[in-house]
């Protein structure tokens, strides 16, 4: 593979200068080679070790840059026990320059490696970011959405139950969200989403910097039945806007305006101690004028978070980690 960058000018623009020890958490490109920096090439020439996912995608970046691996190359990813750990920071301690690098995009963001960067500083190492590319800011960028605030929420979980849960305790949260989703389950999610979100602004971004890149703004609604009978392949990010605040043609006594989400909530849980949840988010839909199945998700995921507090358990929404198996259609994080 023809070098992307000639090795003399390299060393002028890079300058010369010696990394220092340290556990280095580096971003790699997540579709075009161009995305990689000059700090980041000046890191892979120097480092003595190199830890990765999967050594093979390592190998051709390095190719690809015009550097060799030369035993530098390890595997680490979410399954490496914690000797793995141990190893990577024994090597740092002594002296090593030491990279953790994605496949593609940027370390821990969807990626494994948490448990590692937490050990390091509880050792007192120094870790060092190199930032580059991640498909959660690049769909950001291009989505138009408000930003902040951000919600970060990784892949769903891939059971329809769970995923159903999962959505609706995000329904509420005054923030743009950030999916990522595999394509083989991406109609069944947004038919989820949608029952739990409403029909809100959503951007596609499929593929990002790759040669068949999609970046499209439409609706959950429409997006749900455009791609019923037109399945799409490749790494997908949903960039979704926040609820807007929920409009009320008649508050309670006559008076026109509109109800906060607390306000709303207090009536369906009101309601929800004499009918079913269905029914009450009905009875709330014609006193509020709110669609009454984003009330339904509201409703489920307060008696959820009740019960959670009720248990002890801080309800956290989890990322790729804890949603099941993911890694056919990753996006690059």
């Amino acid at each position: 593979m023809r070098p992307i960058w000639d090795p003399d000018r390299l060393a002028r623009l890079a300058g010369e200068e010696e990394l220092v020890p340290a556990l280095y958490v580096l971003a790699t490109p997540i579709g075009h080679l161009g995305d990689l920096t000059l700090r980041a090439i000046r890191l892979l020439a120097q480092a003595d070790e190199i830890w990765c996912e999967d050594t093979r995608i390592t190998r051709k970046l390095l190719a690809a840059a015009g550097l060799g691996a030369s035993g530098r190359l390890h595997r680490f990813d979410a399954h490496s026990p914690p000797r793995t750990i141990a190893r990577i920071l024994d090597a740092v301690a002594s002296g090593r320059r030491v990279v953790l690098a994605s496949d593609a995009g940027t370390p821990l963001v969807s990626d494994p490696g948490a448990a590692l960067i937490a050990e390091a500083h509880r050792r007192g190492l120094r870790v060092i970011p190199v930032p580059g590319a991640s498909a959660l800011t690049a769909a950001l960028s291009v989505a138009g959405m408000p930003a902040p605030p951000v919600l970060f929420c990784g892949f769903p979980p891939s059971r329809k139950v769970e995923r159903q849960a999962w959505l609706a305790r995000l329904a509420s949260i005054p923030a743009t969200l950030v999916i990522y989703e595999a394509p083989h389950r991406l109609a069944a999610a947004l038919a989820d989403m949608l029952a739990a979100f409403g029909d809100r602004e959503v951007v596609l971004a499929r593929e990002l910097t790759k040669r068949h890149e999609d970046i499209r703004r439409t609706s959950l609604r429409a997006l749900a039945d455009d791609l019923r009978d037109r399945p799409l392949k490749g790494e997908i990010v949903l960039v979704i806007a926040p609820p807007e605040k929920m409009a009320s043609p008649e508050k309670e006594g006559g008076k026109g305006g509109s109800l906060s989400e607390d306000e709303v909530r207090r009536m369906l849980l009101a309601e929800a101690r004499h009918h079913p949840p269905a029914r009450a988010a009905r009875i709330v839909a014609r006193r509020t004028g709110c669609d009454r199945r984003r009330l339904y998700a509201m409703l489920l995921a307060a008696r959820e978070e009740a019960a959670r507090a009720a248990a002890g358990d801080d309800g956290t929404v989890g990322d790729d980690a804890t949603a099941g198996d993911h890694d056919d259609a990753r996006p690059r994080s």
